[in-house]
């Protein structure tokens, strides 16, 4: 059984509350706390009756960042109800029964009805009232009821099915968009919503206990007395919680008018749990400025901002991330012509689903903004295409196959499709930093002759640990400048690859992708692009990479070494092929790099005519190439030495030409699955 609920930082001592009543009435749940802030207070990190704490910026919510703009913090909350349970859902297979709770709630004994309904019915809420009123002074309240919605958004009661699905799912999909207090539209948060199940859905239950969600709307009809067992009983049924909705507001004006007794139950009740609260913290948190108020500069995001922004699509798809703004800046863009996209950012996703949206928020969320997004799923079988459908941002175009094709082929159907002049790569697991492409289309325009750029990368995994991070992302950051991209590009590929920004044109004249790779297509297209024109490196961090022990060059390493081995044969063949050349080599490694050589040529076919030699013979001052009866040298290596290479080209060899440094096969990263 999961309780989950929803707040900002300032309500965390309520949400505090709430999670210690809960745990003293239902000891084996578990308490999920999600908060819609950048970042968890330290305070709040270790405390006891949390089970989790999940940000909100992490559930998988389509253009959250969008969504968080539009709202203020209140509405925030509201909207991300039904994106909560359904994470919730999809994560904790084996759970069945999940409810919502309001942070402002307090438990006073087990939720036992509640629980028992969900063992029957999909969805189960309750309503504000369950009795008409019968003072005519009082019929304010329905008609409140009417405005704001009849049923309690408090409350939330989900079991896992199908029905459930599809009411979050369509919840969702409203609650993107309008999930604002605005009574000119009929709008009144996530709540006004759920006055259409009953219309929509059939396994769904009215919860009508008096004992539940007594609250200040129905304060003139519920009366708390205490029993002999010390126990609270509402009009003759036990109280369950109390919705402590509108402390210092409605809740106060309510008490002073349906209450006149001072010593009133309710009102002790109340002064306790203000003393609850306090204790964790609330008078100095409550003026806790939200996360998502200010702009990066701290200036204050006004309401005339937010507005404007909500009721404009076109905003809202060029400014996805709108923290860098300002409130000038945001009026001026609206009021600017936008003249299409120079940028295609491309994704391929094949059974993506738990860390896609992420991957995707990272490029809805970049500090440039004129660009599409285009995602090719490749005939996933899990959730990723549901996770695309719920996209809304119009800059995203997605590409459905219908079976799997490899991510070389989803890569040139992307492009192909492509309006803009330069191509950025996102892989679906990663995430770019938000001024990535900021950055990289900056310099391609200040270094013209450029054809692609990449950048240098930050490692992270759930499997690996910081050593071996740190030295993929110090292979991978290890070649800084054009020259030594070109010059180690037998060795080493250039750059990883969800970091390159490169030229349509360019990729399009040196015949795009080959997919007849199935993991060395990055390296296979640098290869040629090498021959079009210089490639650079942005020396600075714009991406971070994600290492899966689950993927394929992960689990068969030696996969990944037989592709690079094919490719690289490929081309020193085609370039003595060129010169009309038969080659005949010289390798060079220790035994085990030789036998992982041979292994590699064996199992691409290859048969051209090889030496093989010990690699310590290359250090011999009496070797001379030219007694060797060969025409090329393969040096197997896990590392390029300069000095050797700089003394064999002194002998008349020629790096890229007739010398060659590859892989020896047993490079750590290699091993690892790493690259």
């Amino acid at each position: 059984m999961i309780f989950t609920t929803i707040t900002c930082a300032n309500h965390l001592p309520l949400a505090k509350v709430l999670g210690k009543s809960l745990k003293m009435h239902h000891p084996n749940s578990k308490v999920v706390v999600c908060l819609v802030e950048e970042t968890i207070p330290p305070s709040t990190q270790d405390f006891p009756h949390f089970d989790e704490i999940v940000m909100a910026k992490d559930l998988g919510i389509p253009d959250f960042y969008k969504l968080i703009y539009k709202y203020n913090n209140y509405e925030s909350c509201c909207a991300i109800k039904p994106f909560l349970l359904r994470f919730l859902l999809n994560r904790n297979t084996k759970e069945e029964k999940i409810v919502y709770l309001d942070s402002d709630i307090k438990v006073y004994s087990p939720l036992e009805e509640l629980i028992d309904l969900l063992a029957q019915y999909s969805i189960v809420i309750t309503p504000h009232r369950l009795t008409p009123e019968e003072n005519p002074q009082s019929i304010g309240e329905e008609v409140a009821n009417l405005k704001d919605g009849v049923f309690n958004g408090g409350l939330i009661g989900i079991k896992r099915d199908v029905e459930a699905f599809e009411f979050l799912n369509w919840w969702a999909n409203r609650l993107q968009n309008f999930c604002y207090i605005d009574s000119n539209r009929g709008l009144f948060l996530d709540q006004k919503w759920l006055n259409l199940i009953p219309c929509f859905f059939e396994n769904y239950h009215v919860l009508k206990h008096e004992g539940y969600n007594f609250a200040s709307w129905n304060l003139s009809q519920r009366r708390i007395v205490k029993t002999k067992e010390n126990k609270y009983v509402i009009n003759g049924h036990p109280l369950r919680f109390i919705h402590f909705s509108g402390l210092g507001k409605w809740l106060d004006e309510n008490i002073n008018k349906y209450i006149t007794n001072k010593n009133d139950i309710f009102i002790n009740l109340k002064d306790e749990y203000m003393e609850e609260i306090n204790h964790f913290g609330y008078s100095a948190s409550k003026d806790f400025p939200w996360s998502y108020n200010n702009f990066i500069s701290e200036e204050m995001i006004d309401q005339k901002t937010k507005k404007i922004y909500r009721e404009s699509e076109k905003l809202q798809n060029l400014i996805p991330y709108l923290l860098q703004q300002s409130n000038l800046s945001i009026r001026k863009v609206l009021n600017s012509r936008s003249t299409g996209p120079s940028v295609s950012v491309i994704t391929a996703v094949y059974n993506g689903q738990e860390f896609l949206m992420q991957s995707i928020n990272s490029i809805l969320s970049q500090s440039y903004r004129d660009f599409e997004y285009i995602i090719v799923n490749d005939g996933s079988t899990d959730n990723t295409m549901n996770l695309l459908k719920d996209i809304t941002d119009n800059r995203v175009k997605v590409i459905n196959l219908n079976e799997n094709k490899g991510a070389a082929y989803c890569l040139d159907l992307g492009i192909k499709t492509a309006i803009g002049k330069w191509i950025a790569i996102q892989d679906a697991d990663d995430i770019s930093n938000c001024e990535r492409l900021e950055e990289q289309l900056k310099y391609v325009q200040s270094h013209p002759e450029v054809i692609a750029v990449g950048s240098f990368v930050k490692c992270f995994s759930d499997s690996l640990l910081e050593n071996q991070l740190q030295g993929v992302a110090l292979y991978f950051n290890s070649l800084k400048s054009s020259e030594e991209l070109s010059k180690n590009r037998f060795f080493q590929v250039p750059f990883c690859h969800g970091t390159v920004f490169f030229s349509k044109t360019s990729y399009h004249q040196v015949g795009g992708y080959n997919s007849n790779y199935k993991i060395a297509y990055d390296w296979d297209l640098w290869m040629r692009m090498f021959q079009a024109g210089p490639i650079h490196k942005i020396n600075k961090v714009l991406y971070h990479y994600r290492i899966d022990s689950g993927s394929l060059s992960f689990q068969k390493w030696e996969n990944t070494y037989y592709e690079i081995i094919k490719l690289h044969m490929n081309y020193i063949t085609e370039i003595y092929a060129n010169n009309n050349i038969q080659p005949k080599f010289l390798v060079f490694g220790t035994d085990r790099a030789c036998k992982n050589f041979k292994d590699a040529l064996r199992y691409n076919g290859c048969n051209l005519s090889m030496k093989f030699d010990d690699y310590s013979a290359l250090s011999n001052p009496m070797f001379s190439f030219e007694k060797s009866k060969t025409n090329g040298i393969i040096i197997l290596d896990d590392q390029v030495h300069e000095g050797l290479i700089q003394d064999l080209e002194k002998k008349g060899m020629k790096l890229n030409q007739n010398l060659f440094v590859l892989h020896n096969g047993i490079h750590g990263l290699i091993e690892s699955g790493a690259i």
